[in-house]
């Protein structure tokens, strides 16, 4: 990561050359390189945003073509009334009409002055003759709308109509209003140039421009002078739809104001602190990895089958992966390929060194539907064949991107390979199109050139050797201040204090001896501290959390136990790692390699299998013992086939300040008590020791605690909380309510002390009447028969 900071990759020699062209336009080494990435003169000056160089004819078709240009991409007003004053028009009706016209124009559009009275007109023409100069920063002259109606109202009617026809021509024929109206022509007047340049537009025509320029308002779009304001920039960032619009707009105002050199060296620092992938992209990013070795597959069959017409015969031998690699004796070109593919011969099974060719690999996947979808109708469109043999002057035509253009260049120089291959595929490693570019040894030079140009006027003070008392002393980098000036502009950087010190870390790597090892294990000095002392937390919390079963917690006490038995299986998966290593540990390299090595002889998920099984074994071996040890007290107590059951204590808790106990009084029965008992013993279905048991009973009630209750098995309709312990039966007790009861009220008539009294009949005096009815009668002293009542 840190070695390939404030060097020339292919992203941020892309970036750098695209903003410093204008500087170096003269060069042959970047003409050359542009017009490989670009195409010819006219594609790659507006592709670097450089003026074109014309000859000046009086030419009034020449001059539409010129003014009308790209739909989306108009000169300012001030450079179209310049172009015009340059070529004027000879083939007018009225010569003077126009002629005043054109000066009319040029004294609001290019002039500061107000304009002359009438009379003096040769006067306002020298005042603004030099105005053409810089046209591009001139804001035009502004009245207030009382004078601005006083002139509009004035103007002769012919002198009007030249006025609206070049303003309107200004504006391409899709985009522009059909009149101008006397209203917007007074308010032209009031308004900088700025607004005037898009004062005359459609509504349309600015949603255009808006979304090529990616400027959105916030609500339903704002009214039209808004769209207008937000294209010229003088709307306020409040009434702008989010903050990413206003930092593109603040950094394109920062950038206006350096030089092209500095700016350059922004985009190199911009490249150098990116920020973390999140989201959508990072998932993207990481399945176009993925992607690399199913693509690299699925174009080795292709080169197999001859589908490349000027690579017919050829076959993959072998395909490498390369790490970072820099440029030798060059080490600010760095480069990190996908694959390194050794070219040869189908016939030749084992083909001689000379027979042999080294390509380039870059593999890129369009993972989602739109850009997919996107390259397969850019590449219909084309009408080319699918895989192509192309030279290094084609690739502007077949790779459409031009990130993509500066990568394989960028390949070629590092690794001085004469052909690269750039195969796209979609999410499936299906490829849409590929390409073998071919780059000539003259292409490669040229770039080499302009990369060299690059650092020197940015990261020279790099790259040059230290001297070796600087050294010993590890004096820090001397940094130029314009580049710590330009470093303010980027946010990632973090500040001038990280600037400095990534500048002399990078520079310490750089004069480490080469090659490099490996820096997967390169961390801050300050996190090496703390790895070193403050043991294997993390490592232990990691073991436990990625372990597939987990204890369901219930409370505090559950988690902390369940944490003390994961800490006890740790600590046995780090004895059995020590114990199962070598025994003299002296012979691992480093604790690095110790761990490597102790990792691949077992897992952690492994050792609890371990400890699963060996507990399982104990376990069976303990159960065993305990069988053999109830066999021999079975014997000692009773002899063979004595049943001698053991009693545990029962846990016995009180219930409202008082012990249950256990009913000795009740019916003992060894079988199962039906639930339904009265309605089986009616029916017959109930067996003779229950029937005996419910015709002998006479009562015996207990009543649940807590108003526990079940349904009655007499009535079958109510709930009650009495049980009677004779005949195991759940019996009402209690009349619950006297209206509304569905069930018949029965009472009893009884002497009581020579007074009668009445009482209910409930479901239990019911079930039981018929056992106490015959006890009375077999017993010869017994009371009064007992009389019924029923209401």
């Amino acid at each position: 990561m840190y070695l390939r900071k404030f060097s020339f990759t292919s992203s941020q020699s892309s970036m750098a050359f695209k903003v410093a062209f204008p500087d170096f336009q003269d060069n042959p080494s970047w003409i050359h390189v542009a017009e490989t990435l670009y195409g010819d003169e006219e594609k790659w000056r507006a592709a670097l945003n450089v003026p074109v160089v014309q000859e000046q004819e009086e030419n009034s078709n020449e001059r539409e073509n010129d003014t009308t240009g790209d739909k989306l991409n108009p000169p300012s007003l001030q450079v179209y009334l310049s172009r015009i004053l340059e070529n004027p028009a000879v083939d007018e009706a009225d010569q003077d009409s126009y002629d005043n016209a054109l000066e009319w124009l040029k004294i609001y559009v290019l002039g500061n002055n107000p304009p002359a009275e009438e009379g003096n007109n040769n006067d306002a023409t020298d005042a603004t003759t030099d105005a053409t100069t810089d046209a591009e920063d001139m804001e035009g002259l502004t009245l207030d709308t009382e004078h601005a109606t006083t002139i509009v109202s004035g103007l002769p009617t012919s002198q009007k109509k030249i006025i609206h026809t070049i303003l309107l021509e200004h504006v391409h024929p899709d985009y522009r209003s059909n009149s101008i109206p006397k209203k917007d022509f007074i308010l032209w007047l009031t308004k900088k140039n700025a607004i005037r340049s898009y004062l005359f537009y459609k509504v349309v025509g600015l949603k255009a421009l808006m979304d090529k320029r990616k400027i959105s308002l916030k609500g339903k779009g704002g009214s039209k002078m808004d769209r207008i304001e937000a294209l010229a920039g003088t709307l306020p960032d409040s009434q702008l739809a989010n903050a990413a619009t206003n930092a593109r707009r603040r950094r394109k105002e920062e950038d206006e104001q350096l030089d092209p050199k500095d700016r350059a060296i922004k985009r190199i620092l911009q490249w150098s602190f990116l920020p973390h992938q999140k989201g959508d992209e990072r998932e993207h990013c990481s399945l176009g990895h993925r992607l690399e070795k199913p693509i690299l597959k699925n174009w080795m069959k292709l080169l197999a089958d001859d589908e490349f017409n000027g690579a017919v015969g050829l076959e993959a031998k072998s395909a490498y992966t390369a790490g970072l690699a820099a440029k030798k004796e060059m080490p600010y070109i760095k480069e990190s390929i996908d694959f390194l593919v050794v070219v040869g011969n189908q016939d030749s099974l084992i083909p001689d060194e000379d027979e042999m060719e080294v390509w380039g690999f870059e593999a890129k996947g369009r993972v989602t539907s739109a850009t997919a979808i996107e390259e397969e109708e850019n590449f219909s469109s084309l009408f080319f064949d699918k895989h192509l043999c192309i030279k290094d002057f084609e690739m502007v035509q077949v790779v459409r991107k031009e990130s993509e253009r500066f990568q394989v260049l960028h390949h070629a120089l590092v690794y001085d390979l004469n052909a690269v291959v750039i195969a796209i595929s979609d999410a499936h490693s299906q490829i849409i199109r590929s390409a073998i570019i071919q780059f000539s040894q003259e292409t490669k030079e040229h770039y080499k050139n302009v990369l060299k140009e690059m650092m020197e006027f940015s990261f020279k003070f790099l790259y040059q050797q230290p001297s070796t008392s600087s050294v010993l002393r590890r004096e820090p980098v001397c940094v130029p201040e314009n580049i710590m000036t330009v470093s303010e502009q980027v946010p990632n950087i973090n500040g001038q204090e990280a600037l400095q010190g990534t500048f002399n870390l990078f520079h310490a790597l750089q004069s480490l001896p080469k090659p490099f090892p490996s820096f997967h294990r390169l961390i801050p000095a300050i996190y090496a501290f703390w790895n070193a002392v403050k043991g294997g937390l993390d490592t232990t919390t990691k073991l436990m959390d990625d372990c597939a079963v987990k204890v369901p917690h219930i409370n505090c006490e559950t988690v902390a136990s369940t944490r003390c038995v994961m800490l006890v299986f740790v600590a046995v998966h780090r004895l059995f790692q020590l114990f199962t290593a070598q025994q003299n540990l002296n012979s691992y390299a480093s604790l690095y390699h110790y761990r490597k090595a102790s990792a691949k002889q077992t897992t952690f998920h492994q050792t609890l299998l371990e400890c699963d099984a060996l507990f399982k074994k104990k376990l069976k071996e303990l159960k065993e013992l305990a069988e053999k040890e109830n066999v021999i007290d079975l014997v000692t107590l009773g002899g063979e086939g004595s049943c001698v059951q053991r009693r545990r204590q029962p846990s016995r808790r009180r219930i409202e300040g008082v012990l249950p106990e256990e009913v000795t009084f009740g019916t003992t029965l060894h079988e199962l008590t039906p639930k339904r008992i009265t309605r089986h013993v009616q029916m017959g279905k109930a067996s003779n020791k229950i029937e005996d048991m419910v015709r002998t009973c006479t009562g015996m009630p207990m009543k649940a605690i807590k108003s526990e209750q079940q349904r009655c098995n007499y009535c079958r309709t109510m709930k009650t909380s009495w049980y009677c312990v004779g005949c195991k039966r759940w019996l009402c007790m209690d009349r619950r309510a006297t209206a509304k009861n569905a069930k018949p009220l029965q009472l009893y008539s009884h002497n009581v002390k020579g007074k009668q009294f009445s009482f209910h009949k409930q479901c239990f005096h019911a079930a039981h009447e018929e056992a106490w009815c015959r006890i009375a009668d077999n017993n010869d002293n017994g009371d009064e028969s007992t009389t019924i009542g029923s209401l």
